[in-house]
């Protein structure tokens, strides 16, 4: 089998993703971390294609915040706290324990209230891709209705969102106006909220007030793509449904015999959590 770099990334994306980064943008210091189970149907064809990601929200000290992968925060602290694991193969270790591996979440997101944008960081095998936007306020419509969510008494909220319609469940018991991806304006914490296929859900599952100076946030040093959503989900589109050939028209060639695999494995990877709205 003959294969170059594009296909290495896209079997071993995980490894290299450890080993991408050792350098840091770093924005805030967390004063507390809300812990998020993300359930995402990846193909929006296959309702069996449920996939579950265990997410971290970084609420900073300044009004800033980040979203990303619980491994992926494991990863960056270990990697800014280096200095403490002369030996290279000693910290790596360390990362590899914690499974830091590509996942299903391939986003992080921040959002700069002070600044009033919101950046999105995503890609895919071969491309990062750094999409900022202004941080507008969301069209939330208030409701009455009120439900127990993870323990904490909510009320519910509906919006529409990047081409999707969305149910949010936000409690007033924690005053803070964040939530997971970019979700934000509510009143009080977003506990809840799916889209109303159910493709999408991110839900709370703990929430932990921050002691020490030891939970930064940050966000990796990488030759980004600065683009808009549309140009994104335009290249994600292409990644996904070309296969082998979009990646032998980005210069990549090999031959495979599991080409029949690996393109239905893309093409089932069809949908992320914004779309273009129609």
């Amino acid at each position: 089998m003959k294969f170059r770099f594009f296909l290495f990334l896209s079997l071993f994306g995980g490894v290299l993703y450890a080993q991408d980064v050792l350098d840091y943008n770093i924005l805030d210091t967390a004063k507390l971390k809300c812990y998020y189970s993300y359930d995402l149907q990846q193909d929006s064809t296959d309702i069996n294609s449920l996939r579950t990601q265990q997410m971290v929200l970084l609420v900073g000290k300044t009004q800033k915040s980040i979203f990303k992968k619980y491994s992926s925060f494991l990863f960056d602290s270990i990697s800014i706290a280096r200095k403490k694991y002369p030996d290279t193969n000693e910290m790596m270790s360390l990362i590899g324990r914690f499974g830091t591996g590509s996942g299903v979440a391939n986003f992080s997101v921040i959002k700069d209230v002070p600044n009033k944008k919101v950046t999105l960081l995503t890609g895919f095998p071969g491309s990062n891709f750094l999409i900022e936007e202004k941080l507008a306020p969301m069209k939330w419509e208030l409701e009455e209705e009120e439900k127990v969510v993870a323990n904490y008494k909510c009320k519910k909220a509906t919006c529409h969102f990047a081409g999707r319609d969305y149910i949010a469940w936000y409690t007033l018991e924690i005053p803070i106006s964040e939530g997971p991806y970019k979700f934000s304006g509510l009143p009080g914490l977003i506990v809840k909220i799916e889209d109303a296929k159910g493709e999408h859900r991110f839900e709370l599952t703990e929430i932990e007030n921050v002691k020490d100076e030891n939970n930064p946030i940050c966000y990796g040093k990488r030759r980004y793509i600065n683009a808009k959503v549309k140009d994104f989900l335009k290249a994600y589109s292409i990644y996904n449904n070309g296969g082998t050939a979009a990646l032998q028209q980005g210069g990549a060639y090999f031959e495979n015999p599991n080409e029949a695999k690996i393109r239905k494995r893309m093409r089932a990877r069809n949908n992320f959590i914004e779309k273009s709205e129609k």
